[in-house]
């Protein structure tokens, strides 16, 4: 039985219908295929793999689309949609058009070679959520050209609190100073 999504097109669902909603609390309806949640172990070999750190107290669900699969791995304020091989290729074309659907109002910052990553290129993204946060979406992708370990498509989804909705918290709620 094929598989419901390319890998592409499951990496821009999962960052547009999951990750960015997650953010200021509107996920709706449920993720678009059964995934599995990998033990840490497994975990740490999955990330480590793209080169990502790992942290402790997250968790990566794996969505089986073929031997390698798509990883969606959360932790703290950043989310990280990732695959290799397969249509990376196509994976940034759909992610823009997904993110332009989802969230007119996102912004293009950047757009550039990645010097850490020979035969990759990098994107970010900024998307104003709501009044108290935004986002901000980073694409590693393959350049033109791209073979072998070069063909990997990463997605970071950093959550941010505005610093002025977070200075009124602060001001509102100052911490207990030490004696």
């Amino acid at each position: 039985m094929a598989a419901p999504f390319t890998h592409a097109q499951l990496a821009a669902k999962l960052v547009t219908e999951f990750c960015l909603p997650a953010i200021n609390n509107k996920v709706q309806g449920a993720l678009p295929m059964k995934g599995h949640v990998l033990e840490e172990a497994d975990r740490k070999a999955a990330l480590g793999a793209q080169a990502l750190p790992w942290e402790k107290g997250g968790f990566t669900v794996v969505y089986p689309i073929d031997r390698h699969g798509v990883y969606l791995d959360m932790g703290g304020a950043v989310s990280r949609v990732f695959f290799t091989g397969a249509d990376c290729d196509r994976g940034l074309q759909l992610l823009e058009t997904s993110l332009k659907a989802a969230y007119p109002q996102a912004k293009q910052t950047e757009d550039k070679a990645r010097p850490e990553t020979k035969g990759m290129r990098a994107r970010a993204y900024r998307i104003e959520l709501d009044p108290a946060r935004l986002a901000s979406v980073e694409v590693a992708y393959p350049a033109p050209g791209a073979q072998g370990a070069d063909r990997k498509f990463i997605v970071w989804v950093h959550a941010a609190v505005r610093q002025d909705v977070l200075n009124d918290v602060m001001k509102r709620f100052p911490p207990e100073q030490a004696n």
